[in-house]
């Protein structure tokens, strides 16, 4: 499920799971530390949180949440700045065909349908877009 990011998340995830929090909280968000605050507040105890979004700076987060509810907080890396820069030379350097890589392309009503996809293996990458006014 994606959250609007205009509303109050942590209320929202406990509205739609009956006040119980999320079984996984994906934190994509760099640069505040706000942002595992909030995960902390809505994954479900014995659920699980996996920060993508880097800090960039320290936080005062207390971890005691995280305890309590029997939390697991996993990082995910998967890239480095050199990795960026030759994948950007390949591209450039027309050694990569991106567009034979995008299965299909499909409004962003129907993300539900392009994950599917994307996870029984159908399609290697599908692109979302929002739908024009």
């Amino acid at each position: 499920y994606l959250l609007d990011a205009t509303q109050d998340p942590v209320k929202e995830v406990l509205g739609l799971t009956g006040q119980n929090g999320a079984p996984l909280v994906v934190d994509t968000v760099g640069g505040s530390s706000s942002t595992i605050d909030q995960a902390l507040e809505m994954v479900r105890p014995g659920g699980q949180i996996t920060k993508v979004g880097w800090f960039m700076k320290t936080t005062n987060t207390t971890l005691d949440t995280l305890i309590r509810k029997n939390v697991r907080l996993q990082g995910s890396f998967s890239h480095t700045h050199d990795m960026w820069k030759e994948s950007i030379n390949l591209i450039s350097g027309g050694k990569i065909n991106l567009k034979k890589m995008i299965s299909k392309v499909l409004p962003l009503k129907d993300w539900r349908y392009g994950f599917e996809l994307c996870y029984t293996r159908q399609a290697l990458k599908v692109i979302l877009k929002p739908e024009q006014d």
